[in-house]
């Protein structure tokens, strides 16, 4: 998985300004990505268990309360460009990964997963738009309607496109599905790796590298780090359950990154950034779950 996510970095090095261009292709892609993935979500599974528990509802909000806060509570003592907080913090409110509960060993486990997935999605906009109230970004001269609008387009319309499409067309839909799957993996990659290639492009050719020094860089990526293994530890030392302590562990940061790209690049490079290095917490659970299984 992290073959695409250097060669898009490598691309971006040397072709910035293609990537760039290639810019408004970021939205089609990550429009696309979604309607893909969440095909092959079967929502007739969800009735093997309570899809709105009280226990699943409660950690979420739990979650996209307690653990941006934290992180832009630390990222405020180290950084101090409100554009590269923006990305930081529109990383921190991306909605669970789709493949979150693939990393997960048990069929329940995987349902509950799955739930949170649907319901960070459907409440992504909701605290986007808390969150941005809350820093006071609209002062500052950012039109929060956008982002919102982007929210919704791109996380919540391939989720209500798939499941009405098995409610509708349930046949239709399967056949989608079969034929779509095998292709599904290579798909994914090519995606991430163009988008990859178009959000360091895009930021690699706005910038001026007087203003971002390898010191934020490398703050940024410890940020990163931190919001994605801390967040697992921090779950963990609170006796939250492996599913959650997973699914909250790992976001769908590009859809952040794909909304910011028409805004500040500092905003997109920084939550840029984050994907790249949140492919480390893939690789990690990756490898324990292939240890579990051995």
């Amino acid at each position: 998985m992290s073959s695409p996510i250097w060669l898009g970095l490598l691309l971006a090095f040397f072709y910035p300004f293609s990537g760039l261009n290639l810019s408004k292709f970021a939205f089609f892609l990550l429009l696309l990505q979604g309607v893909f993935n969440f095909l092959t979500l079967q929502f007739s599974s969800l009735k093997k268990t309570q899809v709105f528990s009280a226990e699943i509802l409660s950690k979420y909000v739990i979650a996209y309360l307690l653990l941006p806060s934290l992180q832009m509570f630390i990222s405020y003592f180290l950084i101090d460009d409100p554009y590269i907080l923006l990305g930081l913090l529109l990383a921190s409110l991306a909605p669970v990964a789709i493949v979150a509960p693939l990393f997960l060993n048990s069929e329940v486990k995987q349902l509950r997963s799955l739930i949170s997935v649907i319901v960070s999605t459907l409440g992504y906009p909701v605290f986007c738009f808390i969150y941005l109230k809350l820093y006071s970004y609209e002062s500052q001269g950012l039109q929060i309607a956008p982002i919102i609008r982007d929210s919704i387009i791109l996380a919540i319309v391939p989720l209500i496109f798939s499941f009405v499409l098995e409610i509708l067309f349930k046949s239709t839909k399967q056949k989608l599905v079969a034929y779509t799957s095998a292709y599904l993996r290579w798909t994914n990659m090519f995606i991430i790796g163009a988008l990859v290639f178009i959000f360091f492009g895009s930021s690699f050719s706005k910038i001026n590298y007087e203003q971002v020094n390898a010191i934020q860089i490398v703050t940024i990526l410890f940020i990163a780090l931190v919001q994605d293994f801390a967040t697992y530890g921090l779950l963990k030392l609170l006796k939250w359950d492996e599913e959650y302590a997973i699914s909250y562990s790992i976001k769908n940061i590009g859809l952040s990154a794909g909304i910011l790209i028409i805004f500040q690049p500092k905003s997109v490079l920084a939550c840029s950034l984050v994907f790249v290095a949140h492919g480390l917490i893939f690789i990690f659970f990756d490898y324990r779950l292939k240890k579990l299984k051995s």
